[in-house]
């Protein structure tokens, strides 16, 4: 029985699938070579796509071991991949990758990486103040401003402007998100506070993935050459550990942590005594971050988000479709998922020109 509920969203997947590749096809075919630079960057999108869906899933498996210390888990990440970003900096100067160039621009640079980690902290904290006090139901929603932040601050600081048809696949990817959650959408009412404190905690990293992005074209205006995302990631992560570390007491409070140090421990030995599918995540999530750091320097902070976007629903899918380990199967798809999956796949592809002529940003 459950197979057979299953093959209707197989089916339904598969058809997409062709129909994408086989307007792809078509798309490339009557474009110059040069265009292949399209191609990479759509397969580095789908990359993108997958790895956050498999980040998703081992995030929710790594969960289950850990019990009540998520927020060591979240602490652990922070500080533990400023060492492993570190090393990864030191291994890539090492070998030539990160030239004097690039540490000088970085140097200059220094307040807007301090500007990357204190926005980071600040949407850490602000997301905790307000989303306790949300119905659950309404955070995916609210999240879609991401986009809109995104695409605002990028108009402001990059002086990006943004075609009708970028316009209309971004709202596509936004209510193809909200359509695939379907029926799990309870709305209700909830106080405005809260919801603008969510909002804040929204805006503040898509601000700092703009000023990634800034980064990155700045250095290849400059330098001649592309900046090596190990240095973005390290100095960016290094403010943010900082900024996190004084804001810790009251994040620990946010929490309901007592006594931190004694937290920290338990959670120590929480983690050591069923190390394995933590480590899953922490090894798939540091490949994330550095996807999507390689996809915001080849395309767009925007970019990046619609890439997101495609993940929630085969997130979804995965849940739905097999017995995630530690977790169980989820609950069977509903009848929004397959408009939800069409409207993202429409947005992508009307964002990016994959179907109809191509979408241009322009620079003033």
């Amino acid at each position: 029985m459950e197979k057979d509920s299953e093959t209707p969203w197989r089916c339904l997947l598969a058809i997409l699938a062709v129909l994408l590749t086989a307007a792809l096809r078509r798309r490339w075919a009557n474009l110059p070579a040069p265009s292949s630079a399209m191609l990479g960057g759509g397969l580095l999108m789908l990359l993108t796509a997958v790895l956050a869906t498999v980040n998703r899933v081992f995030y929710k498996v790594a969960l289950v071991p850990l019990g009540d210390y998520v927020f060591f888990l979240a602490q652990f990440t922070t500080f533990g991949y400023v060492f492993v970003y570190w090393s990864a900096f030191l291994f890539n100067r090492s070998r030539g990758a990160i030239s004097d160039g690039q540490l000088s621009f970085a140097g200059r640079r220094w307040q807007t990486f301090a500007w990357i980690g204190a926005l980071e902290a600040g949407s850490v904290l602000l997301g905790m103040l307000s989303a306790k006090s949300l119905p659950g139901e309404i955070l995916p929603v609210l999240s879609k401003l991401f986009l809109v932040f995104q695409m605002a601050f990028s108009k402001m600081l990059l002086k990006r402007r943004y075609s009708q048809s970028q316009l209309s696949g971004c709202a596509l990817c936004v209510l193809g998100v909200v359509a695939s959650a379907g029926s799990s959408l309870r709305l209700r009412s909830f106080d405005a506070s809260p919801a603008v404190l969510f909002i804040l905690s929204l805006a503040l990293p898509a601000l700092a993935s703009v000023l990634k992005e800034k980064l990155f074209a700045d250095a290849r205006a400059t330098l001649s050459e592309e900046l090596n995302v190990f240095v973005v990631n390290t100095l960016g992560s290094s403010c943010q550990a900082v900024c996190v570390l004084l804001l810790l007491p009251v994040l620990a409070e946010l929490q309901g942590v007592g006594d931190i140090r004694e937290y920290l421990e338990e959670g120590a030995s929480a983690f050591l005594s069923a190390p394995i599918w933590p480590c899953f995540y922490l090894a798939v999530n540091l490949f994330f971050n550095v996807s999507v750091l390689i996809l915001l320097r080849t395309t767009s902070a925007v970019s990046v988000s619609l890439a997101m976007a495609l993940a929630v629903p085969i997130t979804a899918l995965v849940f739905a479709s097999w017995d995630v380990p530690l977790v169980g199967q989820g609950q069977p798809l509903d009848r929004f998922f397959g408009l939800g999956l069409l409207l993202i796949l429409g947005g992508l592809s009307l964002y990016h020109g994959w179907l109809k002529g191509t979408a241009k940003t322009s620079k003033v």
